[in-house]
């Protein structure tokens, strides 16, 4: 895939010092998964907390990113016009009673298919309903899907209109694939209309928010850095983006995907980080690096993606060993010294003995489980190892799998830090319900 990079300051404070917390990973098109990318980091700013890529991609230069990076095949579009369909359709029974609708007239999404437009227009016939979305695939399919919306296959930095001429303005998840986003909102407050109202949208595990797929959560560290944001928000910093461009909050809530239709249920229980927000002035005042400044928010965003593997694997044991009485812990792992050592130290601060065992020569093991009640096996290993069976046939211990699968593996167990210590990327969850409190950074 040809992307077009550039070296980009803070695209919140704009300031030029920040250091580089983690590799990215980018999908490749030519095999067919998501690979580490040689250049691209997840770097911190020093000054406002702000995490994002850099070198960034240039989106004007890089229609590649565009086209093959998020509606990659026809089958994974036609899987996201679905799923945007059910999950606007629930957008809609949120948003109805919080807004005026009778004053929308004229409404614009940036970065989707029509589904959502298409909602909005059925529900306001007299409104007239864009959409702006830089895939081409994405454009010709909401052009013959849904011919009643406007659909514009363009980058939102390209785009222009008049000004003032937009009621309503949403972001659902798009956001953060717009690398200069003080430009994106300068543009936004010049669209929208006297009383109009922007909405933004984000799903992302930074936000303090819960991220289910299948029923698994997201805690492994490629779910953390998810291959397609250029800017990591927390609620803080998109506060303050919109504050910076001259927004005021109306309101900011948490919402959960319910059940789709036709079993489409793979985000049950995601929730997402929802801001309405009006002009609050039409020139905002500017704003220095030092008016930015935020070291706590520095510290914050430091300790999330530097540790968040390792707090999700502590609250996942932590479950565990809440509801059973233990006496002690066998890991089974696939060779990867490093791996185990922090699995055992998960259950060693409990004061647990633990046993390490490599299975991954193929050899039998004899575990020494003792013949008393209250032994835990963990399968630290991404094969089948017949846990289920191991459970049927034995009375004194229990077995678990703990590794969660997701999209890529593009960092394998752990990654080693610039400090010379492992970051861990794979989370050690055998406690993995709803009922779990697994996410370490979660807020109300």
């Amino acid at each position: 895939m040809r992307i077009s990079l550039q070296e980009i300051h803070c695209p919140l404070c704009r300031d030029a010092r920040r250091e580089p917390l983690l590799p990215s990973y980018k999908f490749d098109d030519e095999v067919d998964r998501f690979c580490l990318h040689p250049e691209i980091k997840v770097v911190l700013c020093t000054n406002c907390g702000l995490v994002y890529e850099n070198p960034g991609v240039d989106m004007a230069l890089s229609e590649d990113y565009s086209d093959k990076h998020y509606y990659w095949t026809p089958e994974q579009l036609d899987r996201m016009v679905r799923h945007q369909t059910y999950v606007g359709e629930q957008r809609w029974q949120m948003l109805e009673p919080r807004l005026d609708w009778q004053s929308v007239n004229r409404t614009l999404d940036i970065g989707a298919t029509a589904a959502w437009s298409a909602i909005l227009k059925r529900a306001l016939p007299q409104a007239e309903t864009v959409v702006v979305e830089p895939s081409s695939m994405a454009t010709e399919l909401s052009r013959r899907q849904y011919p009643e919306v406007t659909s514009i296959c363009r980058t939102f930095e390209a785009f222009d209109d008049r000004p003032g001429s937009y009621d309503f303005i949403s972001l659902w998840y798009s956001i953060y694939c717009i690398s200069d986003a003080r430009a994106a909102l300068a543009k936004a407050r010049r669209l929208l209309s006297d009383g109009g109202r922007l909405l933004i949208s984000i799903s992302h595990l930074r936000m303090g928010v819960e991220i289910w797929q299948c029923g698994m959560p997201w805690v492994n560290l490629a779910q953390v850095v998810n291959g397609v944001s250029l800017v990591y928000y927390s609620r803080r910093t998109l506060a303050r983006f919109l504050e910076a461009e001259g927004f005021r909050l109306v309101e900011a809530f948490v919402t959960d995907h319910a059940d789709g239709d036709e079993g489409d249920n793979d985000f049950t229980g995601r929730q997402d980080y929802v801001v309405i927000a009006e002009l609050a002035e039409r020139k905002p005042r500017p704003v220095s690096v030092d008016d930015l400044s935020d070291p706590d928010e520095v510290a914050q965003s430091r300790e999330f993606f530097s540790n968040y593997v390792e707090r999700a694997s502590m609250a996942s044991v932590d479950a565990l060993l809440s509801t059973r009485e233990t006496k002690g812990v066998s890991v089974l792992h696939n060779g990867d010294a490093v791996f185990g050592a922090f699995a055992a130290a998960l259950f060693q601060r409990h004061g647990l003995p633990v046993d390490q065992y490599d299975i991954g020569d193929g050899r039998n093991i004899q575990l020494a489980t003792g013949d008393e009640p209250g032994h835990i096996v963990l399968n630290l290993t991404n094969g089948n190892i017949g846990v289920a069976e191991m459970n049927a046939q034995a009375k004194h211990f229990e077995a678990f799998d703990c590794i969660q699968s997701d999209r890529s593996d593009v960092f394998g167990n752990w990654i080693m830090g610039l400090d010379g210590t492992p970051i861990m990327a794979k989370a050690i969850c055998p406690a993995n319900g709803r009922d779990d409190r697994l996410f370490p950074f979660a807020q109300a």
